[in-house]
Formats: structure tokens, sequence, C-alpha cells
């Protein structure tokens, strides 16, 4: 019999104990090895690969509060140079420092930012708790002040969003929880979900994380060997399930749902009927 002996639940991870089991511990390198475009692979217990695909993204922070956060809402419609401030959100970055809707921002910690895009790019490479200087435009005279980034507040979940119909209907199942880690590698392999929780290895068989969620078409997330290490030397929570000889858990296979084909092609055609009238009706 297996139980959960702790969870880890910002990292969606659980402690199993397995009473007689006698296996070899997974020995994890260093995500440090890895590269962008680096081959990766999803190894299942029965030892069959699951998914193959390269590294994406480097290891990063999911979590709002870790990305940096300058708390001004800007005019898209603006063409430049610089970014148009069309509004100041209140208790922020920003506000403290004097910044005001009306005001154009031309440079940030040095480097122009033409479009809401470069602005936003730059921020991801910066930190909450930074402080930049910023140049800006106010009626026709260019100025500068300093801001401390805050950390980004978590946009409210929309539990069936448009864009969840819409993945569904593409045919792929992603995980229920897949944001809010601390930090993760992002590979374009394609796994199912009943797969995240087993090993992900390099071209050389070492283990360099754990899948933790299937989270967009082309878009697997892992946490990586160091990450898991930090979690190891921690307590983790006390469970609230525990998994019993009549709750043993099946192989992958037996957790996917079968149905048929035709019928599920169908009911996906009538989502998307109902979803185009759904988009028709808001647009008149």
């Amino acid at each position: 019999p297996a139980v959960v002996s702790g969870v880890y639940p910002d990292a969606d991870l659980a402690i199993m104990k397995v009473e007689g089991l006698k296996a070899e511990p997974v020995k994890f390198v260093d995500e440090a090895k890895l590269q962008l475009g680096s081959f990766l692979s999803l190894a299942r217990p029965d030892g069959q690969a699951a998914g193959m695909g390269v590294v994406s993204v480097m290891p990063r922070s999911l979590r709002s509060s870790d990305r940096a956060f300058l708390g001004i809402v800007m005019d898209l419609e603006f063409e430049g140079p610089g970014v148009l401030v069309r509004r100041v959100e209140p208790e922020t970055g920003a506000d403290r420092a004097g910044l005001r809707a009306g005001d154009v921002v031309l440079e940030v910690t040095g480097k122009k930012v033409n479009g809401s895009f470069e602005l936003g790019t730059l921020l991801q490479r910066l930190e909450p708790g930074q402080k930049v200087t910023i140049v800006y435009l106010r009626d026709e005279q260019q100025s500068e002040m300093e801001v401390e980034l805050g950390g980004r507040p978590r946009a409210p979940r929309i539990p069936y969003s448009r864009m969840e119909q819409m993945n569904n209907m593409g045919g792929h199942r992603y995980s229920e929880v897949r944001d809010g880690f601390a930090r993760v590698v992002q590979s374009d392999m394609q796994i199912e979900p009943e797969d995240c929780g087993a090993p992900v290895v390099d071209l050389e068989g070492r283990a360099v994380g754990v899948a933790i969620a299937r989270a967009g078409r082309i878009k697997t997330f892992i946490i990586p060997a160091l990450a898991i290490e930090e979690l190891m030397e921690s307590e983790p929570l006390a469970p609230e399930v525990e998994l019993g000889n009549s709750a043993k858990i099946p192989p992958p296979e037996a957790r996917r749902p079968t149905v048929d084909p035709f019928e599920e092609m169908r009911r996906r055609l009538e989502e998307m009927r109902r979803l185009m009238e759904d988009i028709e009706e808001e647009g008149e």
C-alpha cells in the first residue's frame, strides 16, 4: 500500500511512502547544464518515453509576486515614441513616485521603450524591490524619477474562460494546476496530464527535474532539480489523503478517458458552433 506522507501545495507535489519498496533513488543533475534547445524526454515507470521535446524557456518563476510590476495601465493605441500612461494603479511604485495619467514613459534603466511590448519585456528582466530610473515626458517637459518596483498582483482566475473552451476544442487536455510555481523550466514536449510527476531526463539519461504540468498545446512545465532539492530541505505539510489497497493508483493508460472519437468530434463541432454564435452576438 502507498501512503501520502506529506504535501508541498505550492509545487503541487506529494511525498508518498511505499512499504517494502526496493528502488534506487533518482540522481538529479543541476539544470545549469541545460541550454535552450537541449533535448529532453519524460520517462514513465515502465521505462517508455511518454514525450520528447526541447527546452524552450530557461528556469523562471510563474508566481505573480516574483514578477516586477511598475503599476501603470498603458494606452495600447498610442503610436509613440514611448509608452503613454492611461492609468496609474493606486499604492504602487509608479503611484508613490508621482507618475500620472497622460505621462509618456521614454526610458527605463537607461533603455528606450517604444511600445507596450518593449516595456513589458524589459520589466520581465527586473525584480520586485529593484529601484529603476524612469525618463518621462509631461506637458512637453522631459523629467526623470526613481521608482521602486513592486510585485505583480495575482489576477483572478476565470474558472472556464473562452480560451479554455478553445483549448479543449483542439483536442488537448491540460493539467488543472498549471501556474503559480516558484521555478520551472518550459519545454515544448506534449504529454498527458496523467504523466506529470514522472522524471524528465536529458539525452544522457540524467534526471534534470520532474514534469509538473501540461500547460498548453506545446507547453509543459518542469520543476528543475535544484528546486526539488530545496523543497526536500523544508518540512512538508500534513497530508489530507491516504491511498491504501482499495485506492491503488492505476497506470496512465487506465486513467485516460476512453471516448468514441466520432462522438467526441461531433461534441467539439457543436461547442465551436455555439462559441461562434456567442462571438457574433457580442460583435453586434
